[in-house]
């Protein structure tokens, strides 16, 4: 997550300005321009565009491993900034063989539109079937905001007997009315309008979708320093998740965990013992748009 202080700041400016409107656009801190590329460590990419929508077309890099992928990984970020910023939490994977998908959402680097919570789980979806198409298991990746999109994701994929392989969720928030209250929380000029914040879209709350994911194997991460969504989210997740779930405890800052050697070869074991065991499907229909909520396409 953005700095909590910013959003205070702005979710008060906001409700000030709107009288007491919504405050999801608070909750995305998108960056336009391309700080790096993955070629300039040594990574081999390809530049991709994905359709998720009418006149939402998604910027991608696939990162290529040095051999015949024998998997790929769809790696989701968190709420700031776009995907030069994020690929190094996931581009050492292709280093063991796995084929990376690093996404932007709508409205962030060069994806046209503007990032919703409905766009940006409509994204998540078009990434993971674009993966799909290629006839490889599909695994889930995400951290942060990322974790979250792809928990809900996975569940609705595996209502609908399209799951993923696996699903790798590190600092996933478990409520999003509930993190934007917390935020609220930590400024004296906010913490009376924290009641705002209930207006933001619980239906794509994690902790009401984990418990719907029944096959498909999750690992969740979470370190017992991260100061900007603190574990308790990850306890909730826990609490609702079914006997399918790993959690790893990690340390460090924010979104640090795979800066730790441990963590990494914990995730690389993880992978290593379910895809033997799993078999992925191969196209993941487009049953989203069965979803009122996700019909919402527009950019």
């Amino acid at each position: 997550m953005y700095s909590l202080f910013r959003l205070s700041v702005l979710a008060l400016a906001f409700a000030s300005l709107t009288a007491c409107q919504s405050l999801e656009q608070f909750l995305f801190y998108p960056q336009s321009q391309l700080i790096t590329t993955p070629s300039a460590f040594g990574f081999d990419y390809e530049d991709i565009t994905i359709s998720a929508a009418p006149g939402v077309d998604l910027h991608a890099w696939y990162i290529e491993p040095p051999h015949a992928p024998r998997a790929n990984i769809l790696f989701l970020h968190g709420n700031a900034e776009n995907i030069s910023t994020h690929m190094h939490n996931a581009a050492w994977l292709s280093t063991y063989g796995f084929g990376v998908l690093v996404l932007d959402y709508r409205g962030f680097g060069q994806s046209s539109g503007h990032a919703t919570l409905t766009g940006i789980h409509q994204d998540a979806l078009a990434g993971l079937h674009w993966l799909q198409q290629r006839n490889l298991p599909v695994v889930l990746f995400g951290q942060s905001m990322g974790a979250s999109v792809a928990v809900v994701v996975t569940a609705h994929a595996e209502q609908h007997a399209r799951a993923p392989t696996a699903l790798i969720a590190e600092a996933a928030p478990a409520s999003w009315p509930q993190i934007a209250s917390e935020a609220m929380s930590q400024h004296f000029l906010t913490w009376p309008l924290k009641w705002l914040a209930m207006q933001i879209d619980e239906n794509y709350d994690a902790e009401s979708h984990i418990g719907h994911i029944e096959k498909t194997p999750v690992l969740l991460i979470h370190s017992q320093d991260d100061n900007t969504i603190g574990t308790h989210h990850s306890q909730q997740l826990r609490a609702n998740a079914n006997n399918n779930l790993k959690f790893l405890a990690a340390r460090g800052p924010h979104i640090a965990a795979m800066r730790d050697t441990h963590v990494r070869d914990t995730i690389i074991a993880f992978l290593n013992e379910h895809l033997h065991s799993t078999t992925s499907s191969q196209n993941l229909s487009r049953s989203w748009n069965d979803s009122s909520k996700l019909n919402d396409s527009s950019p």
